[in-house]
């Protein structure tokens, strides 16, 4: 049997971890998720992950993730989180959003997912719009609560023709002419939540370039009083000849 000396071994493990620094070299172990829905829980609690808002009970599937502050996030996690064919929820809350591999990328591309959430999310990369380009689903659903989207994001969105859901909480770092250049790209959308927002009276009229809208949430705008966006929905349900739901309220 060939033997093999420490110092040769010293000198195959530096080899290894330089390959790992300078070559690019993925030495990060895939997350390897079991079949099983409440041994995978496990394996994703342990990292930190919240599964279905709190933890999984016996007899439930996985249909929502919670990436948080607490969660030990590895990039090559997502692909098989994406890979679970009951998840219909991912959520990041507090975060910077984080670095997606090509191989996640192609996972939750492909995967059940068709709504996201971000509460009080930095985004730093492109990452969220190489996540939203690959998305192949009918239906998609996006909820902003307290993440600046700026013009960049309001942009990628903009380009997914398959949204029909989007809610947007807080303030946004874009201007009316962004707001109202998605208005006029973004055809299926069907429901609409502004709230506590900072656009102005121009965000507001060009709600009415939306033509599938069925229901919207406009509460607390800091620039447009609540009477005039009750005025504005009366002016959509009469150029489009139908009620649509809606909650308007001013707690200010």
């Amino acid at each position: 049997m060939l033997k093999i000396n420490s110092s040769f071994k010293n000198l195959l493990s530096k080899a290894i971890l330089l390959s790992c620094i300078y070559i690019n070299f993925d030495c990060n172990r895939k997350l390897d998720l079991p079949l099983d829905e409440m041994k995978a829980a496990v394996i994703l609690e342990e990292k930190g992950y919240k599964i279905n808002q709190k933890t999984l009970k016996s007899g439930q599937h996985i249909h929502t993730i919670e990436i948080g502050l607490k969660t030990k996030y590895e990039k090559q996690d997502l692909s098989a989180i994406c890979d679970i064919p009951t998840l219909k929820n991912l959520s990041f809350d507090g975060i910077n959003f984080p670095e997606i591999s090509e191989d996640a990328l192609l996972s939750c591309g492909k995967s059940n997912i068709n709504n996201f959430i971000f509460g009080n999310v930095k985004f730093q990369n492109d990452s969220f719009c190489s996540l939203l380009k690959k998305k192949e689903n009918s239906e998609l659903k996006l909820s902003f609560y307290y993440s600046m989207i700026n013009q960049e994001q309001i942009r990628c969105i903009s380009e997914i023709e398959t949204l029909t859901n989007l809610g947007l909480d807080g303030d946004l770092n874009i201007t009316d002419d962004d707001f109202c250049a998605f208005s006029k790209k973004s055809k299926n959308l069907t429901f609409l939540r502004l709230n506590y927002s900072n656009l102005g009276k121009k965000s507001m009229e060009c709600i009415l370039n939306f033509p599938k809208l069925t229901s919207v949430m406009l509460q607390d705008w800091k620039n447009v009083p609540s009477a005039e966006h009750f005025k504005t929905m009366e002016e959509y349900e009469e150029k489009y000849g139908r009620k649509i739901e809606k909650l308007i309220n001013d707690t200010y």
